[in-house]
């Protein structure tokens, strides 16, 4: 494939596994994601601790969420082609991507490196029921999706990165092996971004 793709670097997963602590980390070392910032975090609409899509990315996948469950695949491509070839920043967030990945697959945009946040279920179980209202009955279905797009990553050999939550926190010698390729010495910055408050279960 031609990939004529805008996004550079997308942060997904399944939700409540990390996504905004490493956004906020590479934020915060100076990597270009466009209007977003993180006074978002925890704002009206995020669940605590949650935060930092880029508004119009985050709107549109919702979007395209919505309109896969309700349209031909025809008609899902047609009416959001345009609003998908946007100049996006290098980097952005969201674990919508997880689901509405075949749509942008289908009009010929494929992310260059997308991160994989990781979190142990139990705990990105609980955080779901705590700290949201998502409402998801069956939180197992959202690993099915990561299942899925990690499937066509790989199949598509597009470059990918996992990041573990929180030990990406903890472990200096893995977050510097992790993120190392991204920023320059990463340890001091994820230092002053944890903020424990906002880490639900310290068993992890």
């Amino acid at each position: 494939m031609d990939n004529q793709s805008n996004i550079q670097h997308l942060i997904t997963g399944t939700g409540r596994s990390g996504t905004t602590f490493l956004a906020h980390v590479l934020y915060n070392a100076g990597l270009d994601f466009g209007d977003s910032s993180p006074v978002s975090i925890g704002a009206v609409g995020d669940p605590i601790g949650g935060g930092m899509e880029l508004a119009t990315f985050a709107h549109l996948n919702t979007k395209l969420m919505y309109d896969m469950n309700h349209f031909p695949l025809k008609e899902v491509i047609e009416s959001n082609s345009e609003s998908m070839q946007e100049q996006w920043p290098q980097y952005m967030k969201d674990p919508r991507y997880l689901i509405t990945w075949p749509i942008w697959e289908k009009i010929g945009i494929r992310p260059r490196h997308i991160f994989f946040c990781t979190r142990i279920p139990e705990s990105t179980n609980q955080s779901i029921n705590q700290t949201t209202n998502w409402n998801i009955e069956n939180p197992s279905v959202l690993y099915m999706h990561f299942y899925k797009c990690l499937l066509y990553v790989l199949e598509k050999d597009i470059s990918h990165t996992f990041v573990h939550y929180p030990r990406i926190a903890k472990d200096k010698e893995y977050a510097e092996k992790t993120l190392g390729a991204f920023i320059k010495d990463p340890w001091p910055i994820i230092q002053q971004t944890w903020d424990d408050s906002l880490h639900h279960f310290k068993s992890e």
